[in-house]
């Protein structure tokens, strides 16, 4: 699911698979990124002394509270949702975080393809339905 509004912003992306429910926030930062713990360095390539220093997973990861406590209210199923920044630009790393994780965007679908299998498949499309109808309600499911 794209674009869907929250309480504070929007949700970028929505993803639901055997690997998770995951809350993913897009980002194009000018410049190289280099993650260390849940804090994204940013330096300039135009002035590699000028960088800057991202911190904000904590939005993030209340975003991805958000989509839990909706999942629990629809269908009463406690399910983790995973935060994950997806960097589009210079990222050597590739993948790195601690409680948020930042996946380069060229490499986020193989990353969401080889995470442990965590939901059965029967349960995917019923949680998929269910944040289709925490945000856009019952009479919009599957009109899309």
């Amino acid at each position: 699911m794209h674009d869907l509004p929250a309480d504070r912003g929007n949700l970028d992306h929505v993803v639901v698979g055997p690997g998770g429910v995951f809350l993913l926030d897009s980002k194009r930062w000018r410049g190289s990124t280099t993650v260390s713990g849940d804090i994204a360095t940013v330096r300039r390539v135009e002035d590699p002394d000028l960088s800057y220093r991202l911190g904000g997973v904590g939005y993030l990861k209340g975003l991805a509270r958000e989509v839990h406590d909706r999942l629990r209210t629809e269908i009463r199923v406690s399910v983790w949702v995973e935060p994950v920044i997806v960097v589009w630009g210079a990222f050597p790393q590739r993948v790195a975080g601690e409680t948020c994780k930042f996946v380069h965007g060229d490499d986020l679908a193989t990353w969401l393809e080889q995470q442990p299998k965590r939901i059965d498949a029967s349960r995917v499309d019923q949680l998929a339905l269910a944040i289709d109808r925490g945000w856009l309600g019952p009479a919009k499911v599957g009109l899309g």
